[in-house]
């Protein structure tokens, strides 16, 4: 697959794109006077991630992630819903403990804005590595991809008291750490499961 299709180097452009377009931190803004960020990661729905250094540690090497919400409806009801939804996601990242679901070291409000503090995960997702990919997926890397997923999956499905479903499985919302590990990303659409609740 050593070239991209016009239509994935389409998707390619149309990302960079979105993420120049909603990026409204800069390198070496600060949040928390605690937090400098370094660039831009990537752009969602209704959110920003971005890479920072935690000053807390100035020589530390280590960087982390900085999921920014971005609230763009005018409706205060609406404006309410969405950051119940990131506070939702910051409470049930922050009670996992699993190697493919990152860390959550912070959360806070600054502002209009919520901010999410996570592990930073260095690599590349699904998406863009199949896109890229020069060569077919082995078998034994198929099926240790696979292999992870569902021991995530069945990770998350065993959460008590109820099971996070986690709806939006997608290739662009699973990374490949530089181990080549299955890491998953964006739960902004898992919920908790409440019975009786389809889908």
């Amino acid at each position: 697959m050593g070239q991209l299709t016009t239509r994935q180097l389409q998707r390619k452009r149309d990302r960079q794109t979105k993420l120049r377009s909603r990026s409204g931190l800069q390198p070496g803004d600060m949040l928390q006077d605690r937090y400098r960020i370094v660039g831009p990661l990537g752009a969602g729905g209704f959110s920003s991630v971005y890479q920072a250094r935690d000053m807390r540690f100035p020589q530390a090497t280590k960087l982390c992630a900085v999921k920014e919400m971005l609230i763009s409806a005018s409706d205060p009801h609406i404006r309410k819903l969405t950051i119940k939804s990131f506070e939702r996601e910051a409470s049930m990242l922050a009670m996992l403990n699993h190697p493919t679901i990152p860390d959550v070291s912070d959360y806070f409000t600054e502002g209009n804005r919520s901010y999410l503090i996570l592990e930073l995960i260095r690599g590349k997702d699904l998406q863009n590595w199949l896109e890229e990919s020069k060569e077919p997926l082995d078998q034994e890397t198929a099926l240790s991809w696979a292999l992870q997923l569902c021991d995530a999956l069945a990770y998350l499905h065993s959460q008590k008291p109820q099971p996070i479903v986690f709806r939006d499985m997608k290739p662009s919302n699973v990374m490949l750490d530089q181990f080549q590990n299955i890491r998953l990303i964006d739960f902004g659409i898992a919920k908790l499961f409440e019975a009786g609740n389809k889908g």
